[in-house]
């Protein structure tokens, strides 16, 4: 199978990745085993933190940048980065954001590609490191978007 949508939560899977699915009889529906081809796509999951600030100033800056997105409610949404697109530009508007205090974001699914554009930006060799110093999957496990959407799904 192919992946044609934005996903909100679930595997580390992202848009346009191939899969493994079984039919599972207790769910009765087919459930993902594997992935089997990666596309080099991303997802990036935001949290709007500003009471009263519309999300869809943020979605609509992103798509002008060819990042699409879909919207879960007034808070939330997830941002599908392409393959092709240099994701440290992305990740610093992002981050800019974030230190204005407007939202939270998680890299859940962020593609070998992705982070080869955050080390060649940097100019490192080693884990990328935000901004307090954490690598990115030390900020996943602490991520309050993250726990909160994995605390309302899972």
């Amino acid at each position: 199978y192919k992946l044609d949508n934005i996903p909100f939560y679930g595997p580390l899977i992202a848009s346009d990745d191939e899969f493994y699915a079984e039919f599972d009889k207790s769910e009765q529906m087919l459930t993902y085993k594997r992935t089997t081809k990666y596309s080099g796509n991303s997802i990036v999951l935001v949290m709007i933190t500003l009471n009263g600030f519309d999300k869809e100033i943020i979605r609509d800056q992103f798509k002008t940048l060819d990042c699409t997105s879909e919207g879960l409610n007034d808070s939330y949404f997830s941002m599908e980065i392409l393959k092709r697109i240099d994701y440290s530009k992305i990740k610093k508007i992002l981050t800019s954001y974030e230190n204005d205090g407007i939202l939270n974001f998680a890299e859940p699914c962020l593609s070998e590609k992705h982070q080869l554009d955050l080390k060649y930006q940097l100019g490192v060799t080693g884990d990328y490191r935000h901004n307090e110093g954490n690598t990115i999957k030390e900020k996943m496990s602490n991520n309050s978007l993250w726990l909160k959407l994995k605390n309302l799904w899972c």
